[in-house]
């Protein structure tokens, strides 16, 4: 079976290649998981078959994580536009051991 490359995937690469190079600027490590499965149910009955897309099961999505020398942080979101990249990362910056600032006092 081949599997047909994500139209979502494709359509966000460029916002998620600009994502990735902003926060390359700030931190060590930086990846990006990105994901858009569809789920498929099938019926079987005397009077034949039936696949079709299933709702519940799909997965669409991001995760970042990011390490910055000291403390790993991940953050996951499911929509990605022009105007929101300065939120994600501040999210992104924000999910770094809130903490951890506490401990240095």
């Amino acid at each position: 079976m081949k599997v047909e490359k994500s139209v979502l995937l494709e359509k966000k690469r460029p916002l998620l290649k600009r994502l990735l190079s902003i926060l390359t600027d700030s931190y060590e490590y930086v990846s990006i998981l990105a994901c858009d499965t569809v789920g498929k149910g099938y019926s079987i009955s005397k009077s034949g078959i039936v696949v079709q897309e299933q709702q519940l099961f799909t997965d669409k999505g991001y995760v970042v994580k990011v390490y910055d020398g000291e403390s790993y942080g991940e953050y996951s979101f499911n929509n990605i536009t022009e105007n929101n990249i300065d939120e994600i990362k501040e999210a992104v910056s924000e999910s770094l051991m809130p903490w951890k600032d506490s401990l240095r006092e």
